[in-house]
């Protein structure tokens, strides 16, 4: 074998050499393929790290009577063995030697089930590392198990149990499909390539016959079935497969792993689809899926394909929202297990023929040819969406994912580009992603013109932030006590003057900065600003100063330290400074209630914002640290001389009054609503009737300064003028 390795060599090569041919990547993935014996063999295999089971194969996990494999992940290996045999079990495993790859005497023990019973095996350990850290790769061997519900012979491996003992730690995946097939044709194992690639059914693995697999070899034998015959070694016969990612272009190669007559077979699949030899450069390590080159290129192939006005091709992504919760609480492998489920799911759903991809790290793609009818598209679309948000069971979790969807179509005579299709769709998906509420979003060519405007906006606000803050101003508007119309407190608003685009609202700015690191300097910028104009007026002193707050700010625990430091940099005391927090943030994570509660030990006051909104319950009101309420627009705006929104006040009225909170009622902008908002029972409001927001120069004009006030009301603060 020129330019390789044997397949005897105790140690594989470790990478660090790149193949120049596809023959030399054969080679290489075949030595390496070894490595994934200990993880795939016909054996129960568990590793255990500091006494936690961090993996188990499918047949452990049927030893062990649980749903999965996850379902072992974490649960102590004491576990798994009965009370008698605890001391045994310590006693091999320090009786193991320090260096990597020793192992314990192969021993006759006892394996006990959730159920409580107890199965004889005969069972080997070998140190190991996971993660980086030392563990125990404990092998159990017996005789038949019943998996799921179906009695399956186990096949014992063919290879002498020393060169067990000498292979190393085990990758969980390679980028060739990797399959080990037994003297008698039984596939041994397969590393997830090979399962997603030939749509194997891997809870049947070991078992399955050689004979099932669905390649097809042009021209000839198959090159398995002449190496399982003859013993005779086969390198880069090409050969197709039709699976979940449609038909693909395959390099075989096989041999046996020694020279034995009853040697088991070592067979590498190399994907070469779409680039002609280019070996793997379009799939995705580690869910067998097409990677993003190999989705950009299926659109070209789909689209030059079609031959009729009425067919169409259909691009449609994906994004999980949240697997950055199962990486955070569970691990990484349990966030690698929810993607590869996703990705097998997806595959599952696509109709025959099309191309699934991962184009990202939780982005995923399908191309596919449609009819071109609406109904068919949002359908299959509409599919696609269900089953990816359906639970995933991890471990002893189940976990519940969000997704975002965007798709665009291509005619026959369509003129975008291949990698402008993918570009479109993904467009459609960051609306998406925008509006939680739509199941997915069809992509539209004013998308892109709005997508560039706000790329233009988060290139200037970040310019501005840094070097040109004197663009930004701060407006305030009023809020009345309706009994003698006094202005009690004020609303600190950010203004941005574009040099070219005139003022931009904060509406269409304010969502842009939230989806980066920008809020924060806006809010920084805000309540420094706020506070010291706000602290310099004399007049002022008898009212409170109130500013937003964003979701990255409130689940920021520096956020209250920073907060304190401001305040007093600027002169204003605590108690004059009312924090506002939307009702959709305390209703979506609990993480923000702890950082409310922390800027209320500052002596600040803290305001539920928009109120009503559905998003929170009543009941959440005795359990939030809270000073005031204000409710939502659409209260005020229903208004009309009905008694029942009217009605609806006056019970909010009643709720704050039952829970010692002051309620404001926003966007008052008649004197009808003024009037129906009074008798209600509501003593503050805010809004155009009253007054625009604007400089506290303009706002001083408006009130009387000189009115006198009560120094022990700390809303005191001064009448408007008639």
């Amino acid at each position: 074998m020129k330019g390789g390795r044997s397949v005897h060599d105790e140690t594989p090569n470790d990478g660090a050499d790149v193949p120049s041919s596809s023959r030399d990547v054969s080679d290489a993935a075949m030595v390496a393929s070894l490595r994934l014996v200990a993880h795939f063999a016909a054996d129960a295999i568990v590793v255990h790290q500091e006494g936690r089971i961090v993996y188990a194969n499918a047949l452990a996990a049927a030893l062990a009577k649980v749903s999965s494999e996850d379902a072992m992940i974490g649960a102590s290996i004491m576990d798994f063995v009965p009370p008698d045999g605890a001391a045994a079990l310590f006693e091999r495993l320090t009786g193991i030697g320090p260096e990597l790859g020793a192992t314990s005497e192969p021993t006759l023990t006892t394996m006990r089930d959730t159920s409580g019973g107890e199965v004889p095996v005969r069972s080997a350990t070998v140190r190991t590392e996971w993660n980086g850290g030392p563990a125990f790769q404990t092998m159990f061997r017996v005789e038949s198990i019943g998996l799921f519900g179906s009695a399956i012979r186990l096949h014992r491996p063919s290879f002498p149990d020393p060169m067990m003992a000498r292979l190393e730690s085990v990758l969980p995946s390679l980028q060739q499909a990797v399959i080990v097939i037994s003297a008698d044709g039984i596939i041994e194992l397969a590393n997830p390539v090979a399962v997603a690639l030939l749509s194997l059914p891997a809870e049947l693995i070991p078992g399955i016959r050689a004979e099932s697999l669905a390649i097809a070899f042009p021209g000839g034998e198959s090159p398995i079935d002449e190496c399982l015959r003859s013993g005779a070694s086969a390198t880069d016969r090409r050969a197709t497969v039709v699976g979940p990612v449609g038909e693909r272009t395959l390099l075989c190669s096989c041999r046996r792993l020694d020279a034995a007559p009853h040697s088991p077979l070592i067979v590498t699949l190399v994907d070469v689809t779409l680039h002609g030899g280019a070996i793997g450069a379009e799939r995705d390590a580690l869910t067998g899926l097409t990677n993003r080159t190999g989705v950009v290129a299926a659109i070209d192939a789909l689209v030059g394909a079609l031959d009729g006005a009425a067919a169409s091709v259909l691009i449609c992504v994906m994004d999980v929202r949240d697997l950055a919760t199962v990486n955070d609480v569970v691990g990484h492998d349990a966030g690698d297990q929810v993607l590869r489920t996703i990705g097998a799911r997806i595959a599952a759903v696509a109709p025959a023929g099309s191309i699934v991809g991962r184009t990202d790290g939780d982005q995923f793609a399908v191309v596919t040819r449609m009819s071109g009818a609406a109904a068919e598209i949002s359908g299959l679309v509409d599919r696609l969406h269900t089953v990816v948000v359906q639970p995933i069971t991890y471990g002893l979790r189940s976990h519940r994912v969000t997704v975002g969807v965007g798709f665009t179509t291509a005619s026959v005579d369509d003129a975008r580009t291949a990698p402008n299709l993918l570009r479109d769709a993904e467009v459609a998906l960051r609306y998406a992603k925008r509006s939680p509420r739509l199941p997915f979003v069809e992509f539209e060519a004013d998308q892109r013109d709005q997508l560039h405007r706000r790329q233009h906006i988060e290139h200037d606000l970040r310019d501005t932030l840094l070097k040109h803050p004197d663009r930004l101003y701060v407006v305030y508007q009023p809020i009345v006590r309706l009994g003698d119309r006094r202005v009690v407190a004020v609303e600190a608003l950010i203004r941005w003057e574009h040099p070219i685009l005139g003022v931009i609202g904060p509406d269409e700015f304010i969502p842009i900065a939230e989806e980066s690191d920008l809020i924060e300097l806006i809010g920084a910028f805000v309540q420094r600003t706020a506070g010291r104009e706000f602290a310099a007026r004399p007049w002022t002193a008898q009212m409170i100063l109130t500013v937003n707050a964003s979701r990255r700010e409130l689940t920021d625990w520096n956020y209250p330290s920073r907060l304190r430091t401001t305040l007093r940099d600027v002169g204003l005391p605590p108690a004059r400074l009312c924090i506002e927090a939307s009702e959709s943030m305390i209703a979506d994570g609990g993480d923000v209630v702890p950082i409310i509660a922390e800027l209320r030990s500052t002596g600040a006051l803290v305001a539920l914002d928009d109120f009503g909104t559905g998003a929170s319950s009543l009941s959440q009101l005795n359990d939030l640290p809270l000073d005031f309420i204000k409710t939502a627009k659409g209260f005020t705006d229903a208004l009309d001389g009905r008694d029942g929104p009217q009605a609806v006040l006056a019970a909010i009225a009643a709720i704050g009054v039952a829970n010692g909170l002051r309620v404001v009622v926003e966007g008052v902008e008649t004197a009808v609503q003024a009037a129906a908002v009074a008798k209600s029972g509501v003593a503050l409001a805010q809004g155009f009737h009253f007054a625009r927001p604007m400089s506290l120069d303009d706002l001083e004009r408006l009130i009387d300064i000189d009115a006198p006030v009560d120094p022990a009301d700390p809303l005191g603060g001064r009448p408007l003028r008639p």
